[in-house]
């Protein structure tokens, strides 16, 4: 849910580059692009990382943190609400 939200096109970021979002008020999600075939994606709850998956293309997703609570609830929401704006 937190990738279609910040890469809705699915298109891959040029390297270096980084994508910011922010969700009710308080939940940042960010997606970086480190290297060539690396992305990170990582949800902040406030000044708190609750969530943090890297990969490379090809590769499973590695969950790096995580940390459950109602930003989950949150980014459900949220999707929810885009999905429904996008009918």
């Amino acid at each position: 849910m937190a990738l279609a939200i910040v890469q809705p096109d699915g298109v891959p970021l040029p390297v270096g580059q980084e994508v910011e979002r922010f969700l009710e008020d308080r939940l940042t999600i960010m997606l970086k692009a480190p290297t060539e075939n690396t992305n990170v994606l990582t949800i902040w709850n406030r000044m708190e990382q609750v969530l943090c998956v890297g990969w490379s293309d090809g590769d499973t997703p590695r969950v790096i943190c995580y940390e459950s609570g109602d930003w989950e609830r949150e980014l459900k929401k949220d999707s929810c609400q885009r999905a429904r704006r996008a009918e």
